[in-house]
């Protein structure tokens, strides 16, 4: 059959900082006899060039850590180990003391010290047993919230939930990371808080503070010249990143014929004369709703956004089951909706449900309960054009 290389998120770097770097050469030798098939990340095929490398970023940190005179606080992916050496190691330089803040990166931070990829700072404190007294301009603070999770380290010191710490007045703020698309408007605000707070905050788009750990178009190029594949199939990313990524593929040789875009579920058998795309697969994401995963039905997400939208209204109702009179209400409770002190709108809706049970009074409680939210949707969309959440709470005694 053949080899088949699957790439895995990767990026090309001729000199890592802890280690040696990518060896293409050794990746033409394993591909010298063949390689059926390659996979390959897409996710920065529309950035063009190659992308800044650990060393830029520790010398762009450095800079940063020299004109520093107040506190510095850093934020981060928590499982970038050696980001987060490259920090320590300043800190040391540059006689700074290190407190990191945010359970992820204390045990990710144990985790790689107990595998010994991780040398921790002499003057090293996690800000949950305590927060030493230092200057300002002898500390460094490691925490947690680079995408503006609302109970990270950083979103709590810039909000003032924090316990230990908060966000003042001319604090050097690093947001060492990548806004993940998704997360940016909680970023943003976060931002801005902290600039209201008298902090500066310094982000990648405006400084090479993060380097992606994706390759860009230059480095997917190098990666498929190197295997020259037989067949390719771009992997991670939108769809657009995908085609992107087939067209560079054929550009370096691969045939047309060859380029395989598949989409989520889409399964595909490789054979020794060709390939079979088979019937797709269902699948869609899955949602976590509190402590229930999976469980949360499409009428239940229709529900929530028509309460979002529109609001609810409650109409709570006693009556005799007898002779149908009302002995109280209706009440008519406003979620979301319009004001109950301030609206006639109500008042008019109660003698429209008067009317329904002066109507149906042999009517079955169910009955009556449809038609109630029938007649009420249908007037408060003549009346406001709004359609909310139509409750009744019928009693009958």
């Amino acid at each position: 059959m053949g080899k088949i290389l699957h790439s895995g998120d990767f990026k090309i770097e001729a000199s890592a900082l802890s280690a040696g770097g990518t060896n293409l050469e050794q990746l033409s030798d394993f591909a010298q006899d063949g390689v059926r098939l390659l996979l390959a990340d897409s996710t920065n095929i529309t950035r063009e060039g190659h992308s800044l490398s650990e060393a830029e970023v520790s010398a762009s940190l450095e800079k940063i850590f020299v004109k520093a005179t107040g506190r510095i606080i850093i934020t981060l992916f928590s499982s970038h180990i050696q980001r987060i050496q490259e920090v320590f190691d300043l800190a040391e330089k540059h006689k700074r003391a290190v407190v990191i803040s945010g359970k992820s990166l204390a045990n990710n931070i144990e985790i790689a010290l107990n595998l010994g990829l991780i040398r921790l700072p002499e003057r090293f404190y996690n800000a949950y047993l305590g927060v030493p007294q230092l200057p300002d301009n002898e500390v460094v603070f490691l925490v947690t919230g680079a995408q503006g999770e609302p109970l990270s380290a950083l979103s709590r010191m810039t909000y003032g939930t924090h316990k230990q710490l908060k966000i003042h007045e001319g604090d050097l703020v690093i947001m060492s990371s990548r806004i993940i698309p998704g997360n940016t408007s909680a970023i943003i605000r976060m931002i801005n808080a902290m600039y209201r707070l008298g902090a500066e905050v310094l982000y990648e788009s405006v400084h090479a503070i993060h380097a992606s750990g994706h390759a860009h178009k230059g480095e997917l190029r190098d990666l498929i010249c190197s295997v020259v594949p037989e067949y390719f199939i771009p992997m991670h990313g939108e769809f657009r990143h995908l085609v992107k990524h087939a067209r560079l593929a054929h550009a370096c040789g691969v045939g047309l014929e060859k380029i395989i875009l598949l989409d989520d579920g889409e399964p595909f058998t490789l054979y020794e004369h060709g390939y079979i795309l088979h019937e797709k697969i269902p699948c869609a994401c899955t949602l976590v709703d509190g402590k229930g995963v999976g469980d949360v039905q499409s009428t239940v997400l229709r529900e929530r956004k028509l309460l979002g939208d529109e609001g609810m209204v409650i109409v709570v109702c006693v009556f005799d089951a007898e002779t149908g009179e009302i002995l109280y209400g209706p009440k008519m409770l406003s979620k979301g909706f319009v004001l109950e002190e301030k609206s006639d709108v109500l008042e008019d809706a109660k003698c429209l449900v008067l009317d329904v049970f002066e109507e149906h009074k042999e009517a079955a409680l169910l009955q009556i309960e449809d038609e109630i939210r029938f007649v009420l949707r249908r007037f408060f969309k003549r009346v406001l054009e709004r359609d909310p959440m139509i409750v009744p709470v019928l009693s009958a005694v």
